[in-house]
């Protein structure tokens, strides 16, 4: 009896990070004594046929490719759970497990935390109608909003900077701005900064993940997030629900709750209290498909990109020189400042460029600085830090 995970050569989640970081916490629940088998392609695996308690999990979005392997398991009344949108179309012709978020009632609460605060008027942008993930937030945020429409839709056609160029010539209109995901909402900010910084204020900013960056850009975005180690309880579940009761339950669909992380991009305002859900209306809008955008080639989210996959791997270390560089000191300063010798922090630096682009101290330096604010730099250090430790005097820096 195992749980059978496909892990693919090349993940297909924008973030290589992200994806590699759902499978470790999937993998770790053999910790939960779920033993654990990790293929790439069925043919590896052949004792999954004769195991009558198999469970297959596909922990990173459903490509096209997958089809052989759910049509096998199909087969073979394998059970297949899949982390993904609730509407994909291959989870849906076979009969695969959902484990999702929750759009519909991340939806409400965000629309009700904008009319709270009289943002009535809100703009979705950087909509990519061939993500099942984007049209679900669309849609579930149209069911509730009776002022939306798809006038509001800013959809990704070439890119980012061109999305951002059709908004800005209507930015007056709105005074709340909903994303599909963090970097895009970043991304946004951050070209809104240089063009008009005052339109930033009094206005709401939401965007979706809970990234690293969220947390450290220098106008630190209020975002919607699932508890942590939400997915891998509900996996849990459902493989306890499938493995051994097959004969009742051919699938499960989970939702995932999510919660809102208020910070400056809506003026740190805090949530009124719980409401019934608002009424809902029939959703009429339609998404053709549109030409192929992969957002990890986008020049403007490459670096937000990259710092995301440099944070979600840091140590305390690592944020510690980090946080000395945005002061300004020299790679011998850190060096001494953090009783390092230089060759482990050329080690680091290596890393560093690998992950970043960016061959020197002063090219990081100033990647950093142009994002990143020591504060909020330093806050995050306080939150990671090991509660068992002494706490860092800041001050000695």
């Amino acid at each position: 009896m195992a749980l059978y995970i496909l892990k693919r050569r090349e993940p297909v989640h924008f973030l290589r990070g992200k994806s590699m970081q759902n499978f470790s916490t999937i993998k770790g629940l053999n910790q939960k004594r779920i033993p654990t088998v990790v293929f790439e392609s069925l043919d590896e695996v052949p004792e999954i046929f004769d195991d009558p308690e198999a469970f297959v999990l596909i922990s990173d979005s459903l490509i096209d490719m997958d089809e052989d392997c759910l049509r096998r398991c199909q087969e073979h009344r394998i059970p297949v759970c899949c982390i993904t949108s609730s509407n994909h179309p291959l989870a849906t012709r076979y009969s695969c497990s959902i484990i999702s978020d929750d759009n519909a009632a991340a939806a409400s609460m965000v629309y009700e935390y904008f009319h709270d605060y009289g943002k009535d008027r809100v703009a979705f942008f950087g909509f990519y109608a061939n993500s099942y993930s984007d049209v679900n937030k669309v849609d579930s945020f149209y069911r509730v909003n009776f002022a939306f429409s798809v006038d509001d839709i800013f959809p990704i056609k070439t890119g980012i900077a061109a999305c951002f160029e059709d908004f800005f010539a209507r930015r007056a209109e709105y005074d709340g701005v909903y994303f599909p995901n963090d970097f895009v909402a970043l991304a946004f900010l951050d070209a809104m900064f240089s063009r008009d910084p005052d339109y930033l204020k009094d206005r709401f900013f939401i965007g979706w993940m809970c990234t690293q960056m969220s947390e450290l850009y220098r106008y630190p975005l209020s975002t919607v997030a699932c508890k942590t180690y939400a997915q891998k309880n509900a996996v849990i579940q459902a493989y306890r629900t499938l493995a051994h009761d097959r004969d009742e339950f051919s699938s499960v669909q989970i939702f995932l709750n999510c919660n809102l992380v208020v910070r400056q991009s809506t003026g740190n305002r805090s949530r009124h209290l719980e409401y019934p859900p608002p009424p809902m209306r029939e959703c009429t809008l339609t998404h053709p498909p549109v030409p192929h955008y992969d957002h990890r080639s986008d020049p403007a989210l490459k670096d937000i990109f990259a710092l995301e996959e440099l944070f979600s791997d840091a140590k305390e270390l690592d944020r510690l020189i980090f946080y000395l560089l945005l002061k300004g000191y020299s790679a011998a300063q850190i060096a001494d400042r953090l009783f390092l010798s230089q060759q482990t922090l050329n080690r680091r630096k290596k890393i560093y460029t690998e992950k970043t682009g960016r061959a020197g101290w002063h090219a990081l330096a100033d990647l950093l600085r142009h994002y990143i604010t020591l504060p909020n730099l330093e806050n995050q250090i306080r939150r990671f830090a090991d509660p068992q430790s002494e706490p860092i005097d800041f001050t000695k820096f």
